[in-house]
């Protein structure tokens, strides 16, 4: 029967040889108003984000201040939950950040590098006198770590999340002592305030910077901070391939410490979505820049979203996220060398 099958679906094939293709009816024209709508709806969709993101990183230094005034379970605990917040607070307002100048490239790593190498901040059981922590010729500082961070090689963390991650995670309740006589305990606990401090000083600035990104009241404004949002989107979307590649490695992953690499990259693409396709209503620009292409698009973020919710427990799913990522980025990579053809010119 499965031969039968397979002969009848040959046939089929043959026989549509030489048919002219279908042809897909022309998109209705874009008018100038409609893309300044757009880019007005980004503007409001990123400072909602923002705003979001803003709280959860003010709340993760509170509670990172009441663990170090009380090192216990329960404040580790809820320490722990302040840190995924804000991290998936992160992974869903990035692509409200445009990477146009070195500044906020600077934040942006300061803020989410990774991944980490733990011995440049701490001590490891092969290393025990390793790190920034145990090396007490470095006086603590935000200057002094601002001036650490990534200063030979970009793995060499010593700011942002993912520093705290491995503090707040991986590091025993004991390294965190507020009676302890040992120097280098005083000097761990003083890190994890200077970095969590840093961190809402780095996000306030990279809110500051960024504020202004999507400022356009007319069509050529409009026009231009489209072609850097899909090309920001198409960036963000490279890196989310990596993270994919990466979630079945047990020490490489975006988030391995706190075993949300998954949460990470699932954050990720539905922000992907709500940029795009979601709260901002950006289908009529990409139907009229390629139809096929579009209902493509969409059709690999559906296939994208199940396989995400299949992913924590299914490996197979979890190993197919890469292929339909790598998919997702050749559409939009589509859209972003058609976009300045098919809009009208400014």
């Amino acid at each position: 029967m499965h031969l039968l099958a397979l002969a009848f679906l040959a046939l089929s094939l043959l026989a549509a040889c030489g048919q002219p293709a279908p042809t897909t009816p022309a998109p209705a024209p874009i008018d100038r108003n409609q893309v300044v709508q757009i880019v007005s709806a980004i503007k409001l969709h990123a400072a909602d984000t923002r705003d979001a993101l803003k709280k959860e990183i003010s709340t993760l230094e509170k509670t990172t201040t009441e663990f170090l005034a009380q090192p216990d379970e329960q404040t580790r605990l809820a320490l722990q939950t302040s840190w995924r917040r804000a991290h998936l607070a992160y992974a869903s307002a990035q692509f409200g950040f445009l990477t146009l100048d070195d500044n906020l490239r600077q934040l942006i790593f300061r803020i989410d590098a990774w991944p980490i190498q733990p011995g440049f901040i701490d001590d490891l059981p092969l290393y025990p006198a390793s790190g920034i922590i145990n090396d007490e010729t470095l006086l603590l500082s935000a200057d002094v770590l601002i001036g650490q961070h990534g200063i030979t090689d970009e793995e060499e963390v010593a700011l942002g999340f993912h520093s705290l991650e491995y503090l707040i995670f991986a590091r025993p309740l004991t390294d965190f002592d507020a009676d302890s006589a040992s120097t280098n305990i005083q000097r761990r606990r003083e890190f994890l305030a200077i970095a969590a401090r840093q961190l809402v000083i780095d996000s306030d600035n990279l809110f500051l910077a960024s504020a202004d990104q999507f400022d356009a009241t007319n069509y050529p404004a409009a026009l231009a901070v489209l072609k850097q949002v899909i090309a920001g989107n198409l960036q963000k979307l490279r890196v989310a391939f990596r993270e994919s590649n990466l979630l079945t490695a047990n020490d490489t992953g975006h988030s391995i410490y706190s075993s949300t690499s998954l949460d990470t990259l699932s954050a990720e693409i539905e922000a992907l979505e709500q940029f795009m396709v979601g709260y901002v209503p950006m289908e009529p620009i990409l139907l009229a820049i390629d139809a096929n292409a579009y209902s493509n698009f969409k059709a690999t973020l559906a296939e994208l979203r199940q396989l995400m919710r299949n992913s924590g427990e299914d490996e197979v799913s979890r190993a197919n996220l890469p292929l339909f990522l790598s998919a997702l980025i050749h559409e939009l990579e589509a859209f972003d060398r058609m976009l300045v053809h098919q809009l009208p010119p400014s």
